[in-house]
């Protein structure tokens, strides 16, 4: 059975690229985007694969 989950590693120089972004993260395997964002007092995950945002986690496709 092919392992699906993703492999998340610090992405460094990313952040300042996504407005509200306080982290962001890269899969090893697959190489898509999990980006922490902060509004005010909300804290939210968005996640980019091939230029298209995700509000859920997408399956890995390593």
């Amino acid at each position: 059975m092919k392992n699906t989950r993703h492999k998340w590693i610090l992405a460094d120089g990313f952040d300042k690229d996504f407005p509200g972004a306080y982290q962001v993260d890269q899969c090893s395997k697959c190489g898509c985007l999990r980006i922490h964002l902060v509004h005010g007092s909300v804290f939210s995950k968005s996640f980019l694969v091939k230029g298209l945002y995700y509000g859920k986690t997408p399956t890995c496709n390593s």
